[in-house]
């Protein structure tokens, strides 16, 4: 008597079903590698904003004239706004950090306010750092810092 014979090869419906379940599984993981690029980005971008507001604050801590702020890189394109109660300065970077003349898409920009306020026996200073995002016409606000100092 002879057996039957067995069928030991792969059929064409499992195949299909196994392409399916791959490009299914395939779209997730592809979604998880752009959200991470993203999410990788914007902690790149907030760690240069928070080293960058810090470099100027210890330098306005070294030198209150602002000498060796102005000295910096960073401000060679710097625009000041000067108001009566204060100081406005806006800097300008590309993609990479690097300085700009003014404002790009993909860039960032910051913003340095400084006012002063007097009193009976000192005078209060004031001073605020902005950074901005400027993707898709749009500015998003990146990172904020303030510090007040006593002379």
């Amino acid at each position: 008597m002879k057996s039957p014979k067995k069928n030991k090869g792969v059929s064409l419906v499992e195949i299909i079903l196994s392409i399916a379940i791959l490009s299914l599984l395939s779209v997730y993981v592809i979604q998880m590698f752009i959200l991470s690029k993203t999410l990788n980005n914007q902690a790149k971008n907030l760690d240069k904003s928070v080293y960058l507001s810090e470099s100027i604050f210890e330098l306005i801590e070294k030198d209150p004239t602002l000498e060796e702020l102005a000295k910096r890189s960073w401000f060679v394109h710097a625009e000041m706004i000067d108001e009566e109660s204060g100081s406005k300065t806006m800097l300008y970077f590309d993609s990479d950090w690097n300085p700009m003349e003014k404002e790009t898409e993909g860039g960032f920009s910051l913003l340095l306010n400084i006012s002063e306020t007097q009193a009976l026996a000192y005078k209060k200073f004031d001073y605020q750092i902005v950074i901005y995002s400027h993707e898709n016409r749009e500015m998003e606000q990146i990172y904020e810092i303030e510090m007040q100092k006593y002379r």
